[in-house]
C-alpha cells in the first residue's frame, strides 16, 4: 500500500507548525511535502520597521532548509492551483497529487482598489516589499526638497507604516509630509475608542496628517488626485487597504469571506473536503460566529492543530477542535503602543512595545534572531530606541 502524501502550502507561522507537528511521523508512515515560493520564512510583524530601515532584514528572515526535518521536502515555487476534489495541486513543475493538504498560503496585499500603475505604488506583505520601501524611500527623501508621502488606509499596517516613514525621513534629515488617507470616517474604525484616540493622538504628535472620509481617485504613477478634488504632486504612495488570502485560485466547493478566507470547521477542516485544512491568515475561523482575525498566535496555533489532526486521523485517534486562546494584541508606533493584553483593556506606552518586540523573538526562528529581538524588547522598555 502507498504510503499517504501530505502536501503543505505555505511555510509561514501556520504552516512550519504544521510541519513540526507531521514531523512526527516517521518517514515509513508518510511523505510531507511543503511548498513555498522563496528558501525563506518571515517575521512578518517586524516588516514595518525593516521598511522603515530600523530593523535589519536578516534578522526578521530565517532559511527554510534550516528550519524543516529533514525527511520534509521542500518545493520551491508558486502553487497556482489546486482541486481539493482532485487532491491535486498544481505548480510550474506540474501536478503533484496529495492525500491530505494544509492550505496556510497567508495573505498578500489587496490592491484591487488600485485600478492604475499598480507597479508604482508600494505594497507591505513580504520582506522584499519591505527591502524595496526602505530602499527607494531613501532616495526619494534625499532627492527632494520637501518630500511627500501618501499611505492609503488607516488600519494598523498603514499607520505603523506611515509613523516608520515619518521616523526615517527625519533621521535622514529631509523630513517628509506624511498624508494617512483613510476612506472611513475615522481610523481604526474597529478598535475601542479609548485605544483608537491614543494612537491618533501619538500620530499628530509624530506630525503625521489624518484625512478621513476621502478616497483616492486616481494615480499616474506619480501624482495623485483624490475625492475631494486636491492633488498631491511628486508623491511615494503606499497602498495599504487590507489583504486578501495569497493563493490565487482554489477550485470546488467551499465558502469563502470577501477578503478569500476559507471557512473552516471546528478540526479546521473545509466541510465539503474532509481532507483538506486550513490555517493562518488563509483561514475564516469562526469563534463565536464572529471570524478571528489575522494574528500571529492564531497562525501559530491553528497550524499547530491542523497539523496535529491529520497526525491523529493517520494514527486512528479522533481529531480535537480548535479552540483559540486570544492573548491580546498591541499596535507598536513608533516610540510607543497602545493594545490590549493579557485581559487589560487599555495598555500603552514602552511596556506593550517591548511586549511586542519580546513576541517578535519569542516567535522568532533562530536562537540568534531570537536574542536580537529580545535586546530591542529591553531597549523598547527603557526608552532607548
Amino acid at each position: 500500500m502507498a504510503k499517504p502524501q501530505i502536501a503543505i502550502v505555505g511555510a509561514g507561522f501556520a504552516g512550519l507548525a504544521a510541519s513540526r507537528q507531521l514531523s512526527r511521523l516517521s518517514p515509513q508512515e508518510a511523505d510531507i511535502h511543503l511548498f513555498d515560493r522563496n528558501a525563506s520564512t518571515t517575521m512578518l510583524p517586524a516588516l514595518p520597521d525593516v521598511a522603515g530601515g530600523r530593523l535589519e532584514p536578516a534578522r526578521v528572515r530565517a532559511d527554510l532548509r534550516q528550519l524543516l526535518d529533514p525527511h520534509i521536502q521542500l518545493h520551491l515555487g508558486t502553487v497556482e492551483r489546486v482541486d481539493p476534489a482532485r487532491k491535486t495541486l498544481n505548480t510550474a513543475e506540474g501536478e503533484f497529487t496529495y492525500d491530505f493538504l494544509v492550505l496556510t498560503c497567508g495573505a498578500v496585499a489587496d490592491r484591487r482598489g488600485l485600478k492604475e500603475n499598480q507597479e508604482s505604488a508600494y505594497t507591505l506583505s513580504s520582506l522584499a516589499d519591505a527591502e524595496r520601501i526602505c530602499q527607494d524611500f531613501s532616495a526619494f527623501v534625499q532627492s527632494r526638497s520637501s518630500p511627500q508621502v501618501l499611505v492609503v488606509g488607516g488600519g494598523y499596517t498603514g499607520l505603523e507604516l506611515a509613523s516608520n516613514l515619518k521616523i526615517r525621513s527625519v533621521r535622514l534629515g529631509r523630513p517628509a509630509r506624511v498624508t494617512v488617507l483613510e476612506m472611513k470616517d475615522r481610523i481604526l474604525a474597529g478598535l475601542p475608542d479609548r485605544i483608537r484616540s491614543y494612537l491618533e493622538t501619538q500620530a499628530l504628535r509624530q506630525g503625521l496628517e489624518i484625512r478621513t472620509g476621502i478616497r483616492l481617485d486616481s494615480f499616474d504613477g506619480r501624482n495623485v488626485r483624490l475625492s475631494d478634488g486636491s492633488c498631491i504632486e511628486d508623491v511615494f504612495l503606499c497602498w495599504s487597504t487590507g489583504t486578501r488570502r495569497g493563493m490565487p485560485e482554489l477550485q470546488g466547493e467551499q465558502q469563502e469571506l470577501p477578503d478569500g478566507r476559507i471557512v473552516v470547521d471546528e478540526y479546521l477542516r473545509i466541510p465539503w473536503h474532509p481532507q483538506t485544512f486550513v490555517a493562518g491568515d488563509a483561514a475564516a475561523i469562526l469563534h463565536r460566529d464572529v471570524p478571528l482575525r489575522k494574528a500571529v498566535n492564531f497562525a501559530y496555533y491553528s497550524g499547530k492543530s491542523a497539523g496535529r489532526n491529520i497526525l491523529f486521523e493517520l494514527r486512528g485517534r479522533p481529531l480535537q477542535a480548535f479552540r483559540p486562546l486570544d492573548l491580546g494584541w498591541v499596535i507598536p508606533f513608533g516610540n510607543t503602543a497602545a493594545g490590549q493584553v493579557l485581559g487589560i483593556d487599555f495598555l500603552s506606552g514602552r511596556l506593550p512595545l517591548a511586549m511586542h518586540y519580546a513576541m517578535c523573538g519569542y516567535r522568532n526562528f533562530t536562537l540568534g534572531n531570537k536574542i536580537y529581538f529580545v535586546r530591542i524588547a529591553l531597549r523598547a522598555l527603557f526608552d532607548m530606541l
